[in-house]
Parts: structure tokens; sequence; C-alpha cells
């Protein structure tokens, strides 16, 4: 459906004018540095998801150099994250 795989923001654009959101209104959720970057890219705010069992303990810390808004440790954080609060920096 798309030319680029991510990091290429390609697949993040095509899902918004799908669903008729702009671009900067946009949150994704990601668990991959390359769907954080492709994110950013696609100018919409991006959560790094650390609550998969393949994330390691470094593994919030990776996606928040690759620029994270914020660092979800599980499905209660990515709920505060989206409701404005900061959940706590996990496996960072």
């Amino acid at each position: 459906m798309v030319a680029r795989g991510k990091p290429a923001p390609d697949i993040f654009l095509h899902a918004a004018a799908q669903m008729g959101i702009a671009p900067e209104r946009s949150v994704v959720v990601e668990d991959s540095v390359a769907g954080i970057e492709g994110a950013l890219a696609a100018g919409m705010r991006a959560f790094g998801f650390c609550g998969g069992s393949h994330c390691l303990a470094d593994h919030g810390e990776r996606l928040h150099a690759a620029g994270a808004d914020a660092i979800c440790p599980d499905a209660a954080g990515l709920r505060l994250a989206l409701l404005g609060e900061r959940p706590a920096m996990a496996n960072a």
C-alpha cells in the first residue's frame, strides 16, 4: 500500500489520510526505533511502547533516544500518556 517501509513516514501518512486525520493531530504508538523515526518524519507525536515480551531492559532508552514523546511501560502507561500525563520512563 506504500512505496517505502519504516523508518520512512509513508505508512503513517497513508493511515492518517485513510482516516481523514491531519498528521499533526495524530499519535503513533510504536515499539520500534524505526517506527518512532517514521512517525516523527510524518509530523506526528510518537509514544514508545515497552510492554511487549520482546522488549529488553534498554528498550525504553532506545525509543526515547529516537525521539519518542513519552515512554509507556504498559497499557496503563499508554492510557496516562494519551490523557496528557507523563508515565514514568520504563526500561531506561
